[in-house]
């Protein structure tokens, strides 16, 4: 699987935006990069490792490693009036190298979420690229890449780190997971 490649090549305030509910379980800062590990907003569970980093043009960017290894790209602009579900077309490639079309997906009113292939060359091109380019209906939008290299590679370790080490926290702490008690409930 592509995420292999990127394990080899790893060294060890947005779902982006956190949901309401979700929970940041840690924190990561690299150069202008902000983020950490987040749970899921409806079980609780680890979701993903997701940082942004703002941008002078007012748009923010982020990148998000999900708990399966999938990641995406999400933008985030406060004036942006966007209607939730909606797609849109886009076109993106790092520096002068191939490329990508895909669809950018409205998840806030001043938010889309842009899935990315699984793809090693792909992620090495974000991690060792100095500018991404996005092309949508009306605007062309650059990027300086300053610090992926660390930031990508520090967001698959988490997510990597968190899919194994986190377990949904408990209503009961008294009680064992299931619920029905037995030697792990002292009170049993």
């Amino acid at each position: 699987m592509w995420y292999r490649s990127i394990a080899a090549a790893c060294l060890g305030s947005l779902l982006f935006v956190l949901p309401a509910g979700a929970e940041q379980i840690s924190k990561l800062t690299i150069g202008n990069w902000d983020g950490g590990a987040y749970t899921h907003t409806q079980t609780g569970e680890f979701s993903h490792c997701a940082a942004s980093a703002d941008y002078k043009s007012g748009i923010t960017l982020v990148f998000s490693i999900h708990r399966d290894l999938t990641w995406a790209l999400g933008l985030a602009n406060d004036s942006w009036k966007l209607t939730e579900g909606d797609t849109y077309p886009v076109e993106y490639r790092v520096d002068r190298s191939k490329t990508y079309e895909g669809t950018a997906t409205v998840i806030a009113p001043n938010q889309v979420k842009v899935p990315l292939p699984g793809d090693d060359r792909l992620f090495n091109r974000f991690r060792h690229g100095s500018m991404l380019t996005i092309v949508a209906a009306n605007q062309t939008m650059h990027f300086s890449l300053n610090q992926t290299s660390r930031m990508l590679s520090a967001l698959f370790d988490c997510a990597k780190h968190w899919r194994d080490n986190y377990s949904k926290p408990t209503d009961n702490p008294f009680g064992s997971s299931g619920g029905s008690g037995g030697s792990d409930n002292p009170f049993q």
